[in-house]
């Protein structure tokens, strides 16, 4: 199993025990999705690049949704029932790859404060992905499976912020070039 996560540490919670204490997971879990939809809802006003504000509406949406799916896991648990089972439709992410394809052929400025913004950003959503990741390997029988998929969707937010972060990297490289060549 991967090291301990940020996550982990911040919220005193130990993984590499048998029984970890779900009470404290869940909280922590949600506390999190909270955490990241406040930071991806501030950035609007971070970001200098507008094209790029859009994703973070959307992330911060995604996160929304990930705490509901917390709370009724925790609802669940608490009334003795089993853990919910969770699908996800992978339209919108999807829908959001291929917004940020149509992106690229756009020619972007980018702030060098952008490329640190979104660079925390995919940070803070790796941490997410690997605790859940560690949990889903730590857990059996249902919240393996809850924490699986959640561990997958989190996957996918990452990939998208850094597929932001490269895009925004490459303008800022041609931005240079074009400043280079009019010298």
């Amino acid at each position: 199993m991967p090291g301990k996560t940020g996550i982990e540490e911040e919220f005193g919670i130990d993984l590499d025990v048998q029984d970890p204490d779900l009470g404290k997971v869940i909280a922590a879990s949600i506390r999190t999705e909270e955490k990241q939809a406040l930071f991806y809802s501030e950035m609007e006003g971070v970001l200098h690049n507008h094209d790029i504000i859009h994703f973070f509406r959307f992330l911060s949406k995604e996160k929304k949704l990930q705490k509901e799916i917390l709370e009724k896991a925790k609802k669940d648990l608490e009334s003795g029932s089993n853990w919910p089972r969770v699908e996800y439709d992978y339209t919108d992410l999807e829908t959001a790859f291929h917004a940020l394809d149509k992106l690229r052929e756009k020619k972007l400025r980018m702030d060098a404060g952008d490329a640190d913004t979104v660079s925390r950003a995919a940070e803070g959503e790796e941490q997410v992905w690997r605790f859940y990741e560690r949990l889903a390997d730590a857990l059996r029988g249902g919240g393996n499976d809850f924490f699986r998929a959640l561990s997958e969707r989190e996957e996918r937010h990452h990939e998208l912020i850094i597929a932001i972060l490269d895009m925004l990297k490459q303008a800022g490289i041609e931005q240079k070039d074009q400043e280079k060549g009019q010298e």
